[in-house]
């Protein structure tokens, strides 16, 4: 059972291009679901959004794929797997790693945060 059914999450959106084509990327909670069915299927391991997550962070490749994968299907974007694979490579690594990790932090910003960003004034000289 995913840990972030209760949380307030805020979907983020992000273009990325692998290889020689872009992909709209789509955080949300889909993703996250996503993401545990695929580590089930693919890695034939049970583990929820939360140690997924700090996968990603721990720069796991195999988190990156899975995480970016569920977000490019959420994004519109039709492929297998197989395909996914087959398309990215070591280069790939860092620019689509950046993106996650910055899209993951905005996406489990709190709202609060969020809203309190836009409300504030500008400091006055």
């Amino acid at each position: 059972m995913s840990i972030f059914g209760g949380l307030d999450i805020l979907p983020v959106e992000r273009a990325v291009k692998i290889g020689k084509k872009t992909y709209k990327m789509q955080f949300n909670m889909a993703t996250l679901a996503r993401s545990e069915q695929l580590y089930a299927v693919e890695y034939n391991r049970d583990v929820n959004a939360q140690k997924i997550l700090g996968e990603l962070v721990m720069a796991k490749s195999s988190a990156l794929m899975a995480i970016v994968y569920c977000a490019m299907l959420e994004g519109g974007a039709v492929m297998t797997w197989d395909d996914f694979c087959d398309k990215f490579t070591s280069r790939d690594f860092d620019p689509l790693f950046d993106a996650a990790i910055e899209c993951v932090t905005q996406m489990v910003k709190s709202r609060d945060d969020t809203d309190e960003d836009a409300d504030e004034e500008p400091e006055k000289n």
